[in-house]
């Protein structure tokens, strides 16, 4: 009889237990056959996006030849790339912390149980109204939107190509489509508006660029860029991320490329996490952010990072009439208000 009693005792135990909300880290939860809702807590990666400018410099077929026809040496005497780091940027964005899931347990009627959760299941709020989505059309003037039509340029109005297999050839071809161009200038003013007129002044200073590229060289600008995602841990000091090389690009050969994370300040969490306790948030560390090539600054600037700060809790006790209300910044994890 006795031991009836008492397995009675721990089973009414379990359940007064099990009446009360809590909120349990999943990493140390003992109950994960009992049904409870789970959040978890944002961690922040750092989008570095480097903007790299790509000059490729083309020496001219006739480039020795310069000096006899324009008195002057070429610009461009051999072919060569240069890289060079317009700019940097860095955005940051939120994911779920695998490391930071807490199991909430409570009474089907208990209103600890209304938890706000993004898509990607982070703790957006508790007790907090439900939001109706409307979904709008990102694009409403699409019926207005016309395909656009590139005008085709007839044949006639355009100058004769001119070949050149010698640099007197390209010389004296590059002569005539001046002395063309010059004596359409010379005209009058009205017969020089118009279209065609315009398009064909304009297929002539292409050519005579591109003849005159044979002697003094030519360059092609390009925009290219580099995505290096970044998951702090803990502060560091000039971690490499990459290298880079003026002549090749990113390259392993190349001067590295650092980023060094500090605390502004030091920041202590306020959770016991030895024993189970209220909803936990976070309070992001602000960090400076410095990220050189060498001895050159390419970005400098205070963040927020969620993982780098410090845990806190808001008592689960708090939430039990139903009129209080919290709201938290699903980037950072931090408490936004606290509300009636």
């Amino acid at each position: 009889m006795r031991k009836i009693i008492f397995t009675v005792s721990i089973i009414l135990f379990s359940l007064s237990i099990k009446a009360q909300t809590q909120v349990v880290n999943a990493k140390k939860d003992k109950n994960s056959t009992i049904s409870s809702i789970s959040y978890s807590l944002p961690k922040n990666v750092l989008q570095i996006r480097f903007v790299i400018k790509h000059d490729i410099y083309k020496a001219g077929k006739f480039a020795d030849s310069t000096s006899k026809y324009f008195g002057k040496e070429a610009d461009i005497k051999a072919d060569k790339d240069e890289w060079s780091i317009d700019k940097t940027e860095v955005n940051v964005d939120a994911i779920p912390d695998n490391t930071q899931i807490y199991n909430v347990y409570a009474p089907v009627s208990s209103v600890a149980c209304l938890l706000s959760l993004t898509p990607d299941g982070i703790l957006r709020g508790v007790n907090l109204d439900v939001i109706k989505q409307t979904i709008v059309d990102s694009n409403p003037n699409k019926d207005k939107i016309s395909d656009s039509v590139t005008p085709k340029t007839s044949e006639s109005s355009k100058p004769t190509l001119l070949s050149a297999k010698t640099p007197a050839d390209a010389y004296e071809s590059l002569s005539k489509l001046q002395n063309e161009r010059m004596s359409m200038l010379l005209q009058e003013e009205d017969a020089l508006d118009g279209k065609a007129v315009q398009t064909y002044l304009s297929e002539i200073e292409k050519q005579e660029k591109s003849l005159y590229s044979l002697f003094n060289g030519d360059k092609i600008s390009t925009e290219e860029q580099k995505n290096i995602s970044y998951t702090p841990d803990k502060e560091v000091n000039d971690f490499e991320l990459c290298r880079f090389n003026s002549e090749s690009g990113f390259q392993k050969d190349g001067t590295p490329i650092t980023i060094s994370i500090h605390r502004t300040r030091s920041m202590a969490s306020s959770v016991n996490e030895s024993v189970p306790t209220g909803f936990i948030y976070r309070q992001p560390a602000y960090v400076s952010v410095l990220i050189k090539m060498g001895s050159d600054i390419l970005y400098s600037a205070n963040l927020n990072v969620a993982q780098l700060g410090s845990l806190n809790s808001l008592p689960v006790k708090f939430f039990e009439k139903g009129d209080k209300k919290a709201e938290f910044d699903t980037s950072t994890g931090a408490l936004i208000q606290l509300t009636k």
